[in-house]
């Protein structure tokens, strides 16, 4: 008697289990279904019913193919394939509602087996992803809108750098187009103060040579100063030819030299001997040059000295040193 009351109490505890286990599957928010080997449908809970539209007696007992879209089925059937022989599946699908709505689904196919471990059946958890699909459409959408705005944006920003540049470069170009206009200023004002004097000596011709040649080398700067202007909406053409680093250095540290004698700045010059010659464009590294050692004077405006150097260092190679300006402070 003890072992029949035994009994009957874990039959109890196992049916009350299941009760339980059922209720919780009833209630689920995921879509329940199993099948048997056939393919028959032996159990549903109530969100299929909620969600293919059908009563409980219209779907126990039919085919599982009921559900699959038409575009699909083939799809479905290979899923199911695949289940059975590997133990699992997952996946989305196309489904199609009573009413002849497809939607799609996610679905997770496992093996349902019994006591003795033998296959006994399919179960199917699958849930509704028509909003989910809308909502990643529409985030899609979203994307894609953002990217415009932030393509049409970077344009813009593009657009205002190059503008600034431009503002730069009109800047940059009327400080170095300045420089040999007043150059040329300074010695056409010499030699009209010398011809005033009307006497000449040997002294003085020398003089308005040096002075017309340096007028001579500000008006041909002041050329390529404005040829390099018309040239900035087009790729630029180097001229690359064999150069004497310490030609192309003395002549803007000459111009600037002549310029500052009133504003207390000195230019030391330290070239080396015997440097090799290097490839490069004159016009652009004179240029350079001469914005490098302009800078170096405007930072001074108490005076100072400019050093400009050129050297060959241990090895083969080559450095310039341009400039190292040293203030007077006040």
């Amino acid at each position: 008697m003890v072992g029949i009351a035994r009994d009957i109490t874990e039959r109890k505890k196992m049916e009350e289990e299941i009760r339980v286990y059922a209720q919780a599957i009833e209630g689920a928010y995921d879509a329940f279904l199993i099948t048997d080997r056939k393919g028959k449908i032996i159990f549903i809970n109530q969100s299929v019913l909620d969600m293919y539209g059908y009563r409980r007696k219209e779907l126990i007992g039919k085919q599982v193919s009921i559900f699959p879209s038409q575009s699909n089925l083939k799809k479905q059937k290979e899923a199911i394939r695949e289940a059975k022989t590997k133990g699992g599946w997952s996946g989305e699908l196309i489904n199609k509602r009573k009413s002849g709505e497809e939607f799609p689904i996610i679905l997770s196919l496992s093996l349902v087996r019994n006591e003795k471990n033998e296959v006994v059946g399919l179960l199917s958890v699958f849930r509704d992803i028509t909003e989910t699909k809308k909502l990643i459409s529409e985030l899609e959408e979203e994307r894609i809108t953002l990217e415009e705005r932030v393509r049409k944006r970077t344009a813009q920003i593009r657009e205002s750098e190059k503008m600034a540049s431009l503002g730069r470069l009109s800047a940059g170009m009327a400080h170095e187009i300045n420089t040999p206009l007043g150059i040329i200023l300074v010695n056409t004002h010499l030699i009209a103060q010398r011809m005033a004097k009307r006497r000449l000596d040997s002294r003085d011709l020398k003089k308005y040579k040096e002075a017309i040649k340096r007028i001579e080398n500000a008006t041909l700067r002041s050329q390529k100063i404005v040829s390099n202007l018309l040239d900035f909406s087009r790729v630029p053409r180097l001229k690359f030819q064999p150069l004497d680093i310490n030609r192309l250095l003395e002549r803007p540290s000459s111009l600037i030299e002549s310029q500052i004698s009133s504003e207390n700045i000195k230019v030391v010059k330290d070239y080396g001997s015997k440097l090799p010659r290097i490839m490069g464009d004159p016009d652009r590294l004179e240029q350079v040059f001469h914005n490098i050692i302009q800078n170096a004077r405007e930072a001074m405006p108490h005076g100072g000295s400019i050093k400009v150097e050129s050297r060959l260092s241990e090895g083969t190679n080559f450095r310039a040193r341009l400039p190292i300006a040293k203030k007077n402070n006040r």
